[in-house]
């Protein structure tokens, strides 16, 4: 699902029959775009691909049915008040705590929980979405996730209230219906929770345990490299005891792990498991799809956290020395999940008997020197008027950016992106992209004429 986004946007002001070029200048800082409730328990917060859609589990005590709901991302000038697709799982018989859409088969997403222990895979191209089959797992699913470069599917498997493993499902078949388990990891701890680094350029998987009801907590770390589950297995050093936890930076060199209490986290290289540093406040921390690192060194871009204490969200700033700035936003903040190219953030309160969730622009400009930068429009500068609806657009080329995301829109906030390319390169716009010293991109859809229209584009590596 995982996407690095590396630059901040640039804005542009586009006149069509009437062109005037301005940078558009928002300030900095997490700002709330809309909010709302479930009926029960807003439980995780989970994004697609490219952040234009979310779900969120509707919990109820972790015992009764609950709907699952999703939005579409766009949609918070109505404040969330009409989700996009609102559907039962398991037919309405059951409870739904996890969702999670394919890295690689976009048409895909996998719904996990179940007293009847069964993961569900969704077919997320017809409208309404339509249930394709359903895997049989034998015991409650808290987490499912999948594997980001092969074609497997990982769900917690619950034995029993003290003892539940990771298991793993074969997809490599064209026909869901024919997946099957491959594998079972863990032993008789409680296996709580886990992921997966994000971009898969480790190939690490990390798991937290306990023992006799959330007690002795251990992080493991696994290679899962292999395409053969079976040779998959526990890295030197882990597990880290007296930690729980935990996630990864996008290119998987770190590790973020909560203190026992719940408040503050310890960073980890991935490389030996040693400590890299301690931060000391926070719930749940997330490295932002932003960051650029080393395998030896956090360099810049952002960490995300809830506050188990408050109502806040916390933004650690890297390249300040880790300090961070404090937004009240009147609401628990137990999840706090950036999207997977950065623009947003989404928040869930999480308790039980909570039900709020929001979605907040994280709208931090980056200092990187590579920032891009426009240079022309149609071939033209700024404040020049131009008469075409296809025009094409010229901006500086980005080291290590894989892919750009380029949204048009009628508002200067970009709440109703009229176009929207999130995955431009020459691969997927062999005619319409160009990419040598700068990036041309000639837009394959019309605009409508006589309008004002802002622009933006963000690079990112996948």
């Amino acid at each position: 699902m995982k996407n690095k986004s590396i630059f901040s946007y640039i804005p542009l002001i586009l006149i069509l029959s009437l062109l005037i070029i301005f940078p558009c200048v928002g300030s900095d800082g997490v700002i709330k775009l809309g909010e709302n409730s479930m009926d029960n328990q807003a439980r995780l917060f989970c994004w697609n691909l490219d952040g234009t859609q979310f779900g969120i589990c509707n919990e109820n005590g972790l015992v009764a049915k609950n709907p699952c709901k999703f939005w579409l991302t766009s949609d918070y000038d109505e404040n969330y008040a009409n989700e996009y697709q609102d559907f039962n799982f398991n037919d309405g018989s059951d409870e739904l705590l996890d969702i999670n859409w394919c890295p690689w088969n976009e048409n895909y997403i996998a719904l996990a929980g179940g007293i009847n222990g069964e993961v569900e895979i969704w077919n997320v191209s017809n409208n309404p979405w339509t249930h394709i089959t359903s895997l049989a797992n034998g015991g409650k699913s808290h987490t499912i996730e999948w594997h980001p470069n092969q074609r497997y599917l990982i769900g917690e498997y619950l034995v029993d209230p003290l003892d539940s493993r990771l298991r793993i499902w074969n997809c490599s078949d064209a026909d869901p219906t024919n997946w099957g388990v491959a594998r079972t990891l863990g032993s008789s701890d409680q296996t709580d929770m886990f992921e997966m680094d994000v971009n898969g350029e480790k190939n690490l998987l990390v798991y937290e345990s306990n023992e006799n009801g959330y007690t002795n907590y251990k992080v493991h770390v696994w290679n899962i490299s292999d395409t053969d589950c079976d040779n998959w297995g526990e890295i030197a050093n882990s597990p880290i005891t007296g930690e729980r936890g935990g996630f990864f930076s996008p290119d998987g060199n770190f590790i973020i792990n909560t203190q026992n209490d719940l408040d503050g986290f310890y960073i980890h290289y991935t490389s030996n498991l040693s400590l890299y540093r301690t931060l000391p406040y926070g719930f749940t921390a997330r490295f932002h799809p932003d960051v650029i690192e080393t395998e030896n060194e956090l360099i810049s871009g952002y960490i995300v956290t809830g506050n188990r204490s408050g109502q806040d969200i916390l933004v650690y700033n890297i390249s300040n020395n880790y300090n961070f700035d404090e937004y009240d936003i009147g609401m628990d903040t137990r999840y706090v999940i950036p999207s997977p190219c950065g623009q947003y953030l989404g928040v869930s309160e999480g308790w039980v008997s909570d039900d709020k969730f929001a979605v907040f622009d994280f709208n931090y400009t980056s200092t990187d020197e590579n920032d891009i930068e426009f240079i022309s429009i149609e071939n033209q500068g700024n404040g020049t008027s131009i008469f075409t609806d296809t025009p094409t657009i010229n901006w500086t080329f980005v080291t290590n950016a894989s892919q750009y995301w380029l949204q048009i829109d009628n508002n200067a906030d970009f709440s109703s992106p009229i176009l929207n390319y999130t995955d431009i390169n020459e691969y997927n716009y062999p005619v319409n992209c160009n990419i040598n010293a700068t990036v041309s991109f000639t837009l394959p859809d019309s605009l409508p004429s006589y309008a004002i229209y802002y622009i933006r584009v963000r690079a990112y590596s996948r």
